[in-house]
């Protein structure tokens, strides 16, 4: 009796884990990034499929959206729009591309409320601290 207590015990345990999971999946990843002057935040680069980026600059300065392809540099920025404080946007980014976020301010922390779906597994995130 008591090893069917177990199996039981251990089966929930295995449905909850994997719900968790795939609630985690269909959310995708939502964050608050916070971007200090003159940096800006990388997104992706090394995914093998899609990921879509929308969300709402909830900061006090606007922040340009740019797609930068794996490999490359600054200056292989491609420009995608600029987030006024307040505003909602949407973005898909296909595979083995970055999507760029960049403080527009010499004086403040810009901050964007994101949710990223689509492929989210092992999604590279860092900061690019301008070059002095």
């Amino acid at each position: 009796m008591e090893k069917s207590i177990v199996k039981k015990t251990a089966f929930m345990g295995v449905i909850i884990g994997s719900a968790i999971l795939a609630t985690t999946a269909m959310a995708g990843i939502k964050s608050n990034i916070y971007i200090e002057k003159n940096d800006a935040f990388l997104l992706g680069g090394s995914q093998p499929k899609a990921f879509n980026v929308r969300g709402q600059n909830t900061g006090p300065v606007a922040v340009k959206v740019m797609m930068r392809p794996q490999g490359k540099d600054i200056k292989s920025d491609v420009f995608i729009a600029t987030i006024a404080p307040g505003a909602k946007f949407s973005q898909d980014f296909a595979q083995k591309q970055i999507a760029v976020f960049r403080n527009t301010s010499n004086n403040d922390t810009a901050i964007v409320k994101v949710r990223v779906t689509g492929f989210t597994k092992g999604l590279g995130m860092r900061y690019q601290l301008p070059k002095k």
